[in-house]
């Protein structure tokens, strides 16, 4: 699975991400501003379709998950 990718974002940012979406995938990479997403199947091909919406990865989605990782992050302290 390939999609557009926001820069800055990093390899563990999407996984925690597809972890938190309950995607299994086999691995992860970003290659100029490109997100390949490796997956098992097909089947899980078009299941991840399903759940990856447009506006995931985008700068909009990065600083959003930013503020809510901050957030969680201060709260543990």
């Amino acid at each position: 699975m390939i999609r557009e990718v926001y820069g800055a974002f990093r390899n563990t940012d999407i996984k925690d991400i597809l972890h938190a979406i309950n995607i299994t995938y086999l691995n992860v990479n970003i290659v100029r501003g490109k997100l390949y997403i490796g997956l098992k199947n097909e089947q899980a091909v078009d299941e991840a379709e399903q759940v990856l919406h447009p506006r995931m990865f985008t700068k909009d989605h990065y600083q959003r998950y930013m503020k809510k990782k901050k957030k969680n992050t201060l709260a543990r302290t």
